[in-house]
C-alpha cells in the first residue's frame, strides 16, 4: 500500500508541475489614525494563484483572522487587501502572507505565524527595540502567543487559562515521529501512559489510572469518542493520524464543570488540521520490533478550497501494530477513512457550517474485568457541527458494531462466551452561546443531551436505552486589569443513575507581567458507571439462571466523584524559557472499582475515601534557534482516609499502585534538512498491595499479592532528513533502545494474578514490550 500510494504521488507530481510563488512586499510604515491601512503585494506568477490571504489581528489578540486578498492589478502581479479602520486598534497591527495556488498547495509567503510583521499606529513605540531577523528567530523561540480552547469553551491565552493545561503542537508531533497516540501523550507532567498491550494502552492524569480507560473524557474535534457500554476510549482505533493532528490540548485534572460525565482526571481534546489543510500528503511506516513481528502503516490526505468560501478534507489510513510478546493472538490491526465539508459564510471562517463522516475497522484490544479480550468490528461516526453569532452547536452520531472474543478459553467460566457481540449507538445535540459583556466579563451557556443504545444477546438485558442530560453556565469576568475570575458550574443527570451531580468550579488568575501568571482554582468532577458497571449480566455464567450479574446494585445509585483544589504558576522569560509549576490537592470519594472476591463491580460508599497530594514542574528552554528542550517532574502521593480492618487498611496509609515519581526529558534538534529528538520517558515503581482475591479455583489461578512493578525507562530516538525542497521527508524512528540495544524487555504495566490455564503461565493484563525500529516516508505534493 505504501508503494501504491508512493507511485501515486509521483504519478501527480509528473503530470502537474510544482509551482512556486515568489512575492515582492514592502510592509506600510505606519497606521494613520482614523484611516483604513491598505497592504499590497507582488506575487508572482498570479495566474498560478487561487487565493491570496493576509492573516492579521491586533497586537495583543489571541487569533489572527483572515482576509482574500483581490488581484487589484494583474499586470503587475499585485494583490491587495484593505482593512476597515473600524478594526484597527492601538497599538498596532501585525500579520503574514499566504496563498494557495491552481493545484490547492499551500504556500507561507511572507512571515509567519510565529514571526509575524508588526505595522504600528503614528505616535506609538514599539515595546522593545527592533532587532534583526536573525537575532529575533535565535532569542524570540517561545514569541508567539499559544490560543487554546478546551480550559474555557472559547479562545484564550495559555497564560489565562482557569486550568492546569499542556499543548502538543504539530511540530513537536512531528519531531517525535510516533505513529501512536498514546505514546505521544507521554511527554505531558502528571500524565501517565501504560502499554497493557500494543492495542490498549491505558491513559491517566496524577495517579488515577486504570485498566477500564474510563476516567478520561477524550474528544476529536468536539466529538467524544469514550464508548458509553464499556466507559473506555479505544486509541488505538481512533480515525486520525498524527500527521494530520493540529495540536492537542490536555486539561490536567478534573474538567465536569464543561464537559460533564467522566472529565474525572482530565480532558484530552485532538484538533485536527482538517479546516485549514491547502495540501496532499502520502505517508508510510514499516519495521519491526526486537522479537521479529512486524509493523506497517500508510497514511493519505487531501485538502482544499472549492472557490473561497468552500472547503474539503478527506483522510485514510492503515496500521498494523506488533504484537510483541503477546499473548493475546490478536493482530492489531485497524484501517480509517474521514471526510469534511465546510462552507464558510465569512472571509475569517468565523461563521461556518461543516458535515464531517468517517469510519474505522479492524482489531484491538480491551481489557475485560474476567478476561483480556480481542476485539473486532467497525465504528462510524457523522457530526453537523455550525458556529457563528456567539452560537455553536453539534450534532453527532458514534456507532460500534463489534465482538469481543475472550482471550482465555480455557477459563470454565466463559467457555461458552468466546464470541460476543456488542453494539452500540450515541446521538448527542449540544448546544453554546457566548456572550461578551465588553471587556470586563464574557458569559457562556449551553448544555448537551444524549442518547446511548446498548445490544448484544449474551448479556442481559441484552437491549438498553439511556437517556444523559447535562447543563453548565460559566462567567468568565475580569474586574480589575491583571485579575481574571472563571466562576461556573454544570449539573448533570440520567435516567439510570440515580444521584444527580452539580459540577462547580472557582479560579482566579492573577497576570503578574505579560507573560507571567498566578492561579489559584477549585472544581469537583464526577464519573458516572459505565453499562458494564451498572447493568450487565453475563448469561450461561457457570450454566447460571439467572444471568450472573457483574455489578451490585449499588452502583446505580452513586457517581464517583472528586474534589481538587490547585494552585499554579507559569511564565515566559526572555523569549527562551518557559516554566510552570502546578500543586494539587485531590479527594476522592464513592470510588467504583471491580471486586475480584465477589467477581463484580463495587461501589464502597462511605470507606473508600482517598486524597491524592502532588505536583507538576515543567521547563521548556530554546537553547538557540537549532536547540530546544523539554524537561518535566512530577510527584503524586495517594493516601487512604478510611479505616477498614477487615481489608486491613488503615486511615493515613499511603496506596502505592500508582508511581509516586515520573519524569520525561527530550532535546530537539534542527540543523537545515536535517532533524532529530531524544526522549527519555521514567516511571517510578510502584507495589500494588491488593486485597481482592478471586473465587475461582487454585489450579487456574495464582494470586501475586502483593505486585511489585519496579520502575521503568524509555529512550526513543528519531532522525529525520527533508530533501526535494521540504516535499519529501525520510526518517528512522527507534523506540525502547534499552531493549534494542540489550535485550532487557520490560513490562509497563501487571496485575496481581496470573492465568495458568493450558500449561502455560500468563500475566493477566500486562505484556511485555519490546523494542521497535521502523523507517517513516513523508511526500507532499
Amino acid at each position: 500500500m505504501i508503494l501504491l500510494a508512493f507511485s501515486g504521488a509521483l504519478s501527480r507530481l509528473s503530470a502537474a508541475e510544482l509551482i512556486d510563488l515568489e512575492i515582492h512586499h514592502i510592509p506600510p510604515d505606519a497606521i494613520q489614525a482614523d484611516q483604513s491601512l491598505t497592504i499590497s503585494a507582488d506575487i508572482m506568477d498570479s495566474q498560478q494563484v487561487a487565493m491570496a490571504i493576509i492573516n492579521w489581528r491586533v497586537i495583543g489578540e489571541p487569533g489572527f483572522r483572515r482576509n482574500k486578498m483581490i488581484l487589484s492589478d494583474p499586470s503587475r502581479h499585485r494583490f491587495t487587501a484593505t482593512i476597515p479602520a473600524a478594526w484597527l486598534a492601538r497599538p498596532g497591527i501585525e500579520y503574514f502572507i499566504s496563498a494557495v495556488d491552481i493545484n490547492q498547495e499551500f504556500h507561507p509567503l511572507f512571515k509567519d505565524e510565529k514571526f509575524p510583521q508588526q505595522v504600528w499606529f503614528e505616535g506609538e513605540k514599539p515595546r522593545a527595540p527592533e532587532a534583526t531577523q536573525a537575532v529575533r528567530e535565535e532569542f524570540a523561540l517561545f514569541a508567539a502567543e499559544e490560543v487554546i480552547t478546551t480550559a474555557a469553551k472559547h479562545e484564550q491565552k495559555l497564560i489565562e487559562a482557569p486550568s492546569a493545561v499542556s499543548v502538543i503542537s504539530r511540530e513537536e508531533i512531528q519531531a517525535m515521529g510516533l505513529t501512536s497516540l498514546a505514546d505521544i501523550l507521554r511527554i505531558v507532567p502528571g500524565i501517565e501512559v501504560y502499554e497493557i498491550s500494543p492495542g490498549y494502552p491505558v491513559v491517566g492524569f496524577r495517579g488515577q489510572t486504570n485498566e477500564t480507560n474510563d476516567l478520561v473524557v477524550v474528544l476529536l474535534d468536539g466529538r467524544e469518542v469514550n464508548n458509553p457500554a464499556l466507559g473506555t476510549t479505544f486509541y488505538s482505533a481512533l480515525p486520525v493520524s498524527p500527521l494530520e493532528i493540529e495540536r492537542i490540548e490536555i486539561i490536567r485534572g478534573p474538567g465536569s464543570s464543561l464537559y460533564g460525565a467522566n472529565a474525572f482526571s482530565g480532558v484530552i481534546n485532538i484538533i485536527t488540521q482538517s479546516e485549514k489543510a491547502a495540501d496532499r500528503i502520502v505517508s508510510g511506516y514499516g519495521g519491526g520490533g526486537n522479537g521479529g513481528h512486524p509493523i506497517l502503516g500508510t497514511f493519505l490526505r487531501a485538502g482544499g478550497f472549492l472557490q473561497a468560501k468552500n472547503h474539503y478534507y478527506v483522510s485514510g489510513g492503515y496500521q498494523q501494530e506488533a504484537f510483541w510478546s503477546t499473548r493475546l493472538g490478536n493482530a492489531q490491526a485497524v484501517g480509517y477513512g474521514r471526510a469534511q465539508f465546510q462552507r464558510r459564510f465569512d472571509q475569517e471562517g468565523k461563521i461556518a457550517l461543516s458535515l464531517e463522516g468517517g469510519v474505522d475497522s479492524g482489531n484491538w484490544d480491551y481489557f475485560f474485568p474476567l478476561s483480556a479480550v480481542g476485539m473486532s468490528g467497525q465504528e462510524y461516526f457523522a457530526r453537523l457541527g455550525f458556529r457563528g453569532y456567539g452560537l455553536s452547536t453539534q450534532l453527532y452520531w458514534n456507532r460500534l458494531n463489534g465482538n469481543m472474543k475472550f482471550i482465555d478459553p480455557d477459563l470454565e467460566t466463559l467457555t461458552r462466551h468466546i464470541q460476543v457481540p456488542l453494539n452500540t449507538d450515541v446521538l448527542d445535540l449540544s448546544l453554546q452561546y457566548d456572550y461578551d459583556f465588553g471587556r470586563w466579563s464574557r458569559l457562556i451557556t449551553g448544555g448537551n443531551f444524549r442518547i446511548n443504545q446498548f445490544q448484544s444477546y449474551e448479556f442481559e438485558p441484552n437491549k438498553k436505552q439511556e437517556n444523559d442530560y447535562g447543563g453548565f453556565i460559566q462567567d468568565e469576568i475580569r474586574p480589575l486589569n491583571p485579575l481574571i475570575l472563571t466562576l461556573g458550574v454544570r449539573y448533570d443527570g440520567s435516567d439510570t443513575i440515580k444521584e444527580r451531580t452539580p459540577s462547580p468550579r472557582a479560579s482566579a488568575t492573577y497576570i503578574l507581567k505579560q507573560d507571567q501568571a498566578l492561579r489559584a482554582s477549585f472544581g469537583q468532577a464526577f464519573r458516572k458507571p459505565s453499562f458494564l458497571q451498572y447493568g450487565m449480566r453475563i448469561r450461561g455464567l457457570q450454566d447460571a439462571v439467572p444471568p450472573v450479574p457483574i455489578s451490585e446494585p449499588v452502583v446505580e445509585s452513586y457517581t464517583q466523584k472528586v474534589q481538587a483544589y490547585e494552585l499554579g504558576y507559569s511564565g515566559k522569560f526572555m523569549n527562551r524559557f518557559k516554566t510552570g509549576l502546578d500543586l494539587y490537592y485531590n479527594l476522592y470519594r464513592d470510588l467504583i472499582a471491580f471486586d475480584l472476591s465477589h467477581n463484580e463491580f463495587s461501589n464502597w460508599k462511605q470507606n473508600s475515601k482517598t486524597y491524592a497530594v502532588g505536583g507538576e514542574l515543567s521547563l521548556e528552554v530554546g537553547i538557540n534557534k537549532y536547540l530546544s528542550s523539554i524537561a518535566n517532574y512530577s510527584f503524586n502521593q495517594i493516601y487512604s482516609d478510611y479505616s477498614n480492618p477487615e481489608l486491613g487498611i488503615a486511615k493515613g496509609t499511603q496506596l502505592k499502585e500508582a508511581p509516586v515519581h515520573k519524569a520525561n526529558l527530550a532535546l530537539n534538534l534542527k540543523w537545515h534538512s536535517l532533524s532529530s529528538r531524544l526522549s527519555f520517558h521514567y516511571y517510578g515503581e510502584r507495589t500494588i498491595s491488593d486485597f481482592r482475591t478471586l473465587d475461582i479455583p487454585s489450579t487456574m489461578v495464582d494470586i501475586q499479592n502483593p505486585v511489585k512493578v519496579s520502575a521503568f525507562y524509555l529512550v526513543n530516538l528519531r532522525i529525520a532528513y527533508s530533501l526535494w525542497r521540504d516535499r519529501l521527508e525520510l526518517g528512522l524512528t527507534m523506540q525502547d533502545l534499552k531493549d534494542l540495544f540489550t535485550g532487557k524487555s520490560q513490562y509497563q504495566y501487571q496485575s496481581i494474578y496470573y492465568w495458568t490455564a493450558s500449561s502455560a503461565t500468563h500475566d493477566f493484563g500486562g505484556e511485555m514490550i519490546r523494542g521497535l525500529v521502523y523507517g517513516t516516508l513523508e511526500l507532499k505534493f
